[in-house]
């Protein structure tokens, strides 16, 4: 309703003011404009009723998955404290990255279901056209090859090194 959208619109402003506040992040160029560029650009954007649509459903559809990704973070900082002493004394968003990165390496449960489009056969077992195969994407976070030491939380392995999709997928994009 109208009502909400001026609610939204009034709270949207309050949020501009504090991004504007904020530095905004720099180490590359910015080549689409995002609604937190508009809005630390130009606060009367966030009244466009459209913007702020997208901005409710985007929070309304991902407050889940935040909110889990932040509790694993919680728990990965609280059992390796040398992790979050590391983060206290050199705050840095690439260290924040490589915690997060690293914690959805080994906590996420992301997996994918296709069909088999013909019959095939993988390590011995026989898999007929029409089953579903599930692509245990957790598991191959572990893969001792592409991860030396898999079981250990170590975001100093996203250091200087590129992933492919297929050894990173932490959403289950293969």
């Amino acid at each position: 309703s109208g009502g909400a959208f001026a609610s939204a619109a009034r709270c949207a402003r309050a949020c501009a003011f504090a991004l504007r506040a904020t530095r905004p992040h720099t180490r590359r160029p910015c080549r689409r404009t995002s609604c937190r560029n508009r809005a630390r650009n130009d606060p009367a954007a966030l009244s466009d009723r459209t913007i702020l649509g997208n901005l409710i459903y985007i929070m309304q559809i991902t407050w889940g998955d935040v909110t889990g990704l932040l509790l694993w973070v919680f728990k990965m900082l609280s059992d390796h404290p040398e992790w979050r002493e590391r983060l206290a004394r050199e705050p840095s968003r690439d260290l924040a990255t490589r915690i997060v990165l690293e914690t959805l390496r080994l906590e996420q449960s992301e997996s994918r279901y296709r069909r088999a489009v013909a019959d095939l056969e993988l390590d011995g077992f026989r898999i007929p056209k029409g089953w579903l195969v599930r692509m245990c994407i957790r598991e191959s976070h572990r893969d001792e090859k592409v991860f030396p030491d898999p079981l250990v939380f170590d975001p100093e392995r996203f250091c200087g090194r590129a992933f492919t999709r297929g050894e990173y997928a932490p959403f289950g994009a293969f």
